[in-house]
């Protein structure tokens, strides 16, 4: 192909392509940054050595009043990584995908990953009411019903 012409065409009127612009210059690592990064390393590695699933249960259910969230609202709130929600208890839903867990399992977990993390020197501070989408259990019945679990009613709707 010919100089002049470029693999792809363009008006005569055209403005020219926005010119890229140079990569910015890699970062210096210092030596106490290493190792306090090979500490953290370290230290996640251990955190994740300790996890470990319960017992597969598929009839399982939470008792009436408990409340629960979905595993994917549980991560993104709490911050907690699949293998971690993995090894909580959840109630499978009948002919859904839904499952939840409960709030008070899920908020020990995250204190605990805090504490293996970041020990006990940094304060351990929740997500507040109004980040956490949380359920009530309604009805203890064995069967799918909607109303088997419900919006919970929180102290966040008091004015």
């Amino acid at each position: 192909m010919p100089a002049h012409r470029s693999s792809k065409s363009r008006c005569a009127f055209a403005s020219p392509p926005p010119a890229k612009k140079p990569r910015a210059p890699r970062k210096v690592v210092s030596a106490e940054e290493k190792t306090a990064n090979v500490l953290i390393r370290e230290k996640k590695k251990a955190w994740e050595a300790t996890l470990v699933p319960p017992k597969a249960d598929s009839g399982f259910t939470w008792p009436q009043g408990t409340v629960g969230m979905f595993p994917s609202d549980a991560k993104s709130a709490f911050k907690l990584t699949p293998k971690e929600i993995d090894t909580l208890r959840r109630e499978e839903i009948q002919g859904s995908r839904k499952s939840f867990v409960s709030l008070a399992d899920v908020k020990n977990l995250a204190r605990r990953k805090h504490l293996a993390l970041h020990g006990k020197d940094v304060e351990y501070v929740p997500p507040s009411d109004w980040q956490v989408s949380t359920h009530t259990r309604q009805n203890d019945s064995t069967r799918r019903y909607k109303t088997n679990w419900g919006f919970a009613p929180s102290s966040q709707y008091r004015f």
